[in-house]
């Protein structure tokens, strides 16, 4: 079951992101940010340009930089700069993060996931099934911090609080 919703995880993430930069990629021809047509073998091989590749051939998951401003710390919290900074401090511990949400996908593994930023340049990927914000709240996240989250078939996250409880601020 677990490898089911990873491969569906997965294959949304490849459908959703290719952007068809590279002329070998499946997707050339595509506009920049069309969905990329792949064939399941292609998916498995890794073909579709999302940006860099990671070990095996799989595509760096990564998220826009947003201009987010500056967006000030929660009392008793952190910010990502000190939160990627001291990763191995943090690893396995309860922090509590406030940021702006600049990309998030509903109903995959049926979890939310949500990108993060707080304008330090950093990006956090959150999973809840909390709450639904939208793109452009802040937002106040706490949870259990994983660093260098592995989630298969070679998709890796730097930093991810899964299972958090996500509010939304007013």
């Amino acid at each position: 079951m677990k490898t089911l919703l990873t491969t569906t995880l997965l294959l949304f993430l490849l459908l959703v992101s290719c952007k068809g930069k590279d002329k070998n990629s499946a997707c050339k021809g595509e506009k920049e940010g069309a969905v990329c047509k792949m064939t399941a073998g292609e998916m498995k091989s890794g073909s579709c340009d999302m940006g860099q590749k990671e070990k095996g051939g799989h595509p760096k998951i990564e998220t826009q930089k947003e201009d987010v401003g500056r967006i000030a710390k929660v009392d008793g919290g952190i910010t990502l700069a000190d939160l990627f900074a001291h990763v191995n401090d943090y690893q396995g511990k309860t922090v509590l993060i406030r940021g702006k949400v600049v990309k998030i996908n509903y109903g995959i593994l049926n979890k939310t996931w949500i990108h993060i930023q707080d304008g330090s340049g950093d990006d956090l990927t959150v999973t809840t099934t909390s709450s639904a914000p939208k793109k452009g709240d802040i937002v106040i996240v706490k949870g259990v911090f994983a660093k260098d989250k592995d989630i298969g078939m070679g998709y890796q996250f730097k930093g991810i609080i899964e299972d958090a409880q996500v509010t939304i601020e007013k």
